[in-house]
């Protein structure tokens, strides 16, 4: 994994805890692969 790639993947990681902590995202709610590529605007 480059750099890049991993400073892409820890942004994301804390936008998603944002989002939990934040109540936009309930507990439980399933995050799969494509709804979060699309949320966050990044491939798969």
């Amino acid at each position: 994994m480059s750099t890049d790639a991993i400073k892409s993947s820890i942004q994301i990681a804390n936008r998603i805890m944002e989002a939990i902590l934040a109540k936009q995202l309930a507990p439980g709610t399933r995050l799969g692969e494509q709804q979060l590529s699309e949320l966050f605007g990044v491939s798969r």
